[in-house]
């Protein structure tokens, strides 16, 4: 076993006890007598201790750390509180960090300075590497998950383009420099390459990379000739006959990107174990997380390759004005859901595999916290991969074509730019901000501010749900509790229920006379980013057509009749459909006028693409649907104003599922958060809407009701409803601590009045409005 690989597991070991296992078991073999680890409830300053004859207290004293700040006074805090417990004839310090030399000597010397008759040895990550490399078994034991998970990236043959392409995406995993990002990412590529071919031209490096990782556009052997001049000025490369071969430095180079890759996956295997716990409420066996980052390791591969290569088709048929035939414009949601199912297989039992499962969704959807950080800069660098083959586009060719844009918002942009409870809405401001640095131009549609509208006016209705929430939900917790983008926005805003007499003041700033009415959200966005309006004309019957296609490919995709789709989501696409036809009537305007411009909408919505291909005859080149994550990398390929990391990542990062729970599971959430004696896991609310269900059926067959009645009932909290016993029972099924489950069923019945009161208030919101 190669005992570099070991020195950087150890260097991100955050697991203490097992640290002092392991230097125990280690040490036992190398040392040729027992150590034993001491009870961490009877802690005297000693981590682990051997057996046998000693002068002192003890033959040998073992203290471990993970810490690497502060050391010095570390050591001198670990040994003072030793000693005055103990007198070792030896003492032992283990650091899972790295230490040099003089870091060595100088941890001995403070151990010296306090134990000067006895002996010290002070072992840092890398002499415990060298120590484990001759004790594999010992290794094995506390660490072969893993070392495996470097492994089995490690070795360039025989792996997918998928694979491949994520050992070189954790490449230069610091970089927030966007141009700095893709520089360094292609001088890998061209690196790796030669390596994997001993000698190669420049011609054979750009053929070898674009089969190596699938390019949708072949590396031109031009832009490998930028990258080996560089490296060839940089010492990493030189010439053999006419071939690049690799330096020692080049080697040596090469040899620390593969170490830095291997940290970040190791980082990024901490970042998500500890995500899922804290989803679940629970821990995860080692050897169950083994078999869940095994899954996770390969769905992740090609999951971002997927989604590289769709951006890059997508940024191809910016710069061609044509469809791509390669992009599969529809099928991430789909991987997605693929990989949390396969996800749900490793586990053993049916609940705990499907709250996996939702934990694995919530990763795509909360978009916040260190999880969401780290797989957006994966993305973002598997997007720089597949993006090698345009780098010979020039900033003016992208300009030219940028110029030419009015850039139409969709509903999605415009609630994320006005509502800060959004994850993406500093990205979504920032993008916009640059588009109009850039000198483009902002447009509206009718159909658009009309959802929007729609979408502040019935705030009311959901504002009441969790008013005495406020000051009391994350960001991260609002998607579940709230389906209102101004109800989140509200809650950001607020501090306490005492903040509820606001939300009156705030939500009129975009709610006009009626339903759909929209002056004061177009007066808005014309202030803050000189938005124009387009009229409100298009062609009936291609705005029926194009519904109809989204109908139809929706029920098939569900297997259900068009009949069969609920009215808010026929709403939907009948707005969508008025949309296309609304950007079909202004660009045929255009060109009738002869302007050098076109209409096109910035939207997350496959719907629309999907419809923009198929009416690509009627709308005309080029597409009519620019993907948010497509006009993000084409901005920060331009040196002028480039976007921001953090708003360019968010772009390519592009996953729009939507956490909406049903109604019933999200009252039950309200009700227990309201309680504030029992917390659900949020993994957990798919087993939590398992035991509402279940409750609410027991409880209808007690009352003699029919369940969907009751069910009905539930969701429109109506006062008859017994809240208080189905929610409490549910609870129960969920098999909650006993004394938690009193406190909070004590708790839900007291919850019962506000349950009403809120239905006061909704009946009062809804009055107000009719009389409006």
């Amino acid at each position: 076993m190669q005992s570099g690989l070991l020195e950087i597991v150890l260097s991100r070991e955050d697991n203490p006890l097992r640290f002092e296992k392991f230097c125990a078991e280690l040490l036992e073999k190398v040392e040729g007598i027992p150590f034993v680890t001491t009870s961490r409830s009877y802690d005297r300053g000693r981590d682990a201790i051997a057996i046998g004859r000693a002068k002192g207290t003890h033959l040998n004293v073992v203290l471990c750390t993970l810490q690497e700040k502060d050391l010095a006074a570390k050591v001198r805090s670990d040994v003072e509180n030793l000693l005055r417990n103990s007198d070792p004839d030896r003492i032992e310090y283990c650091c899972a960090k790295p230490l040099s030399q003089a870091r060595t000597d100088e941890i001995r010397h403070i151990i010296r300075e306090l134990f000067p008759k006895g002996s010290v040895a002070v072992l840092g990550a890398e002499a415990l590497a060298q120590l484990g490399s001759k004790n594999s078994n010992v290794v094995e034991g506390f660490y072969g998950a893993e070392i495996k998970a470097i492994c089995s990236f490690s070795d360039a043959k025989g792996i997918t383009a998928e694979k491949r392409g994520l050992v070189l995406a954790l490449h230069a995993f610091g970089s927030d420099d966007a141009q700095y990002l893709r520089k360094e990412i292609s001088a890998a590529a061209v690196l790796t390459a030669i390596r994997a071919a001993g000698a190669a031209t420049d011609a054979e490096i750009a053929r070898q990379l674009s089969a190596d990782l699938q390019l949708p556009k072949p590396l031109n052997p031009e832009f490998v000739s930028t990258i080996t001049k560089e490296s060839k000025d940089r010492g990493l490369i030189d010439r053999s006959a006419d071939r690049w071969i690799l330096t020692d430095a080049g080697k040596n180079h090469l040899a620390a990107l593969t170490t830095e890759a291997s940290e970040q996956l190791l980082e990024g295997r901490t970042i998500i174990r500890k995500k899922l716990e804290v989803s679940l409420g629970k821990p995860i066996s080692e050897d169950h997380f083994v078999r869940i980052w095994s899954t996770l390791q390969d769905f992740f591969a090609a999951l971002f390759y997927t989604n590289g290569f769709a951006t890059i088709c997508a940024v191809n048929e910016v710069l061609s004005g044509t469809v791509s035939a390669q992009a599969n414009k529809g099928n991430l949601h789909i991987l997605i859901a693929e990989g949390a199912a396969q996800v749900r297989a490793t586990a053993a039992v049916p609940e705990l595999g499907e709250e996996l499962e939702q934990a694995v969704l919530d990763i795509f959807t909360e978009r916040t916290g260190d999880a969401f950080e780290w797989l957006a800069r994966v993305a973002e660098r598997f997007v720089a991969l597949c993006s090698l083959g345009l780098e010979a586009t020039t900033a003016e060719e992208i300009r030219s074509i940028l110029r030419r844009y009015r850039l139409l918002l969709d509903s999605d942009i415009v609630l994320t730019y006005f509502c800060q409870g959004e994850p993406d809405h500093d990205a979504a401001k920032e993008l916009l901000d640059r588009w109009l640095q850039l000198g483009g131009e902002i447009l509206l549609a009718s159909p658009v501010l009309k959802e929007v509208a729609a979408h502040a006016w019935i705030s009311e209705r959901s504002f009441p749900d969790t008013v005495h929430l406020l000051g009391s939900l994350s960001r991260e917790d609002l998607p579940h509790y709230t389906g209102n983008a101004f109800v989140r926005a509200f809650h950001v805003h607020s501090k306490s229920p005492a903040d509820r007499h606001k939300w009156r003041d705030f939500i009129q700033q975009y709610q006009g006379t009626e339903t759909e009415e929209y002056s004061k959200i177009v007066e808005i966005l014309a202030d803050e980013l000189r938005a124009k309006v387009l009229s409100n004309g298009f062609d009936t019957d291609l705005a029926k057509d194009v519904s109809t296609f989204l109908k139809e490919r929706l029920a098939q995709r569900k297997k259900i009749s068009v009949t069969a789709l609920d009215g808010e989501t026929v709403g939907k696409l009948d707005r969508d459909g008025e949309l296309l036809a609304t950007i079909a009537r202004a660009r045929q305007l255009d060109r009738e006028s002869q302007q050098d411009k076109t209409v096109v909408v910035i939207s997350s919505s496959t719907r629309l693409r999907a419809a923009d291909d198929k009416f690509r005859a009627v709308t005309g080149n080029p597409e009519s649907v620019v993907s948010l994550s497509a006009l993000s990398y084409l901005l920060s390929m331009l040196p002028e104003n480039p976007l921001g990391a953090g708003a360019l990542r968010r772009a390519l990062f592009e996953f729009t599922l939507r956490p909406w729970p049903p109604e019933a599971e999200r009252i039950a959430l309200q009700i227990i958060k309201s309680a504030g004696t029992y917390e659900v896991p949020l993994a957990r609310r798919i087993t939590l809407r398992h035991a509402v269900e279940t409750s609410i059926r027991h409880e209808a067959e007690l009352r003699g009701i029919n369940k969907d009645k009751l069910q009905h009932d539930f969701e429109r909290r109506k006062p008859n409803v017994p809240y208080a016993d189905i929610v409490g029972t549910a609870l129960r099924n969920m098999s909650a601590s006993v004394p938690e489950l009193e406190r909070a069923e004590q708790t839900i019945r007291q919850l019962k009045k506000r349950i009403e009161e809120l239905e006061d208030r909704n009946r009062e919101s809804r009055s107000a409005q009719k009389g409006r």
